[in-house]
Order: structure tokens, then sequence, then C-alpha cells
């Protein structure tokens, strides 16, 4: 698909119905956490650890300068210690929308993360969810 250019507009529908279907369901949607490596894809299955999960605002999030930026509605907890490698999205149905990799805020990761070393039992920061 490299080849294919779509318009201003058509793009701008795209992220409109990319942050509908985050949207749905009756739960917020949320970053799931997790260490190792990122799956060859989202329904691929996989060994990685769940080490925390961040919930998102409802509406998940907002469309700025042709790029759909996702707001947590808060600091989340890591139920266990390790390394992020990346992250899932997950809509408020509980479905799996995409996964991505987690990078520290100066990192260029979809997913930015105060920091990849998590503890149990501590906060983890989003700073930064970007999908373009």
């Amino acid at each position: 698909m490299s080849g294919l250019r779509v318009t201003p507009r058509h793009r701008l529908e795209r992220l409109k119905a990319t942050l509908a279907d985050i949207n749905a369901g009756p739960n917020p949607a949320r970053i799931e956490l997790f260490d190792g490596l990122l799956p060859s894809a989202p329904d691929a299955v996989t060994s990685a650890r769940l080490l925390a999960v961040i919930t998102l605002q409802l509406p998940a999030g907002e469309i700025v300068s042709n790029a759909l930026h996702l707001v947590p509605a808060g600091d989340g907890m890591a139920v266990l210690t390790g390394v992020v490698g990346w992250g899932r999205l997950v809509n408020g149905a509980g479905e799996i929308v995409c996964d991505g990799l987690c990078t520290a805020s100066n990192g260029d990761g979809p997913f930015r993360l105060s920091a990849l070393q998590l503890y149990a039992g501590g906060a983890v920061r989003l700073v930064s969810a970007i999908m373009g």
C-alpha cells in the first residue's frame, strides 16, 4: 500500500472511524502494556506478560493535526515488575484495536511512557499515544 495516497478529507474520516471503534462498548478503552517482543499480528498468540493497564478517557482521544491523540484517564498501576516492550489498544467492548511498540518519552514508538522499567504496585504514566 505504499503507493496509495488518500486525500486529507479521507484521512480525517479514517481517523474518526478509528476513534469511534476505540470508543465502542460499555467500558472505557485501555492500553495494556506487555513485556517481550511485539507479536507478528494483533491476533497472534503471545507468551508476553501483562505488566500494567492504562485506562483512557471517554472519548478516548481527539484528532489534532491529522493524528489521533489518545488521552489517559490518569496513571495506571503496574501489576508485575518488568520492562515494557509493547502495548495493545483495546476498545470499550474488549476487542483488540492494534498493537504497537512502547518507547520512553523521547522515543518514536506510538505508545510513549515516562519509564519502561515498571515495578509491581508502582505508577505507570502514558506520556503520549498517537495514531496517524
